[in-house]
């Protein structure tokens, strides 16, 4: 209804974000780059079938994994400030 098309177009809380994807190492390497409310931040994602295949693509990095406990898929984005989410990074970060 227009009603509800209404509310999705005026929703403050709105994830707006670019993606872009591109090949490495016979990997896909997805990079969201955030405008609106979460201007600024920017997250790569690259998913593997092991943690041995992520060790030897990023062989100097401590490689965690995040998922599904990273907590910034769009829904959380969509409940979180832009501060919350940098919070969480850095407390992704420290994990390593």
């Amino acid at each position: 209804t227009d009603e509800i098309k209404d509310m999705v177009l005026n929703d403050n809380r709105a994830v707006e974000k670019e993606r872009f994807s591109l090949d490495m190492k016979n990997h896909s390497v997805f990079c969201d780059r955030f405008t609106g409310r979460h201007d600024g931040i920017i997250i790569q994602e690259i998913e593997f079938f092991a943690l041995d295949d992520a060790q030897k693509f990023l062989p100097d990095y401590g490689v965690i994994e995040i998922f599904p406990e990273h907590k910034l898929s769009n829904r959380d984005m969509y409940f979180s400030s832009k501060e919350d989410v940098f919070k969480r990074i850095k407390e992704l970060q420290r994990q390593d």
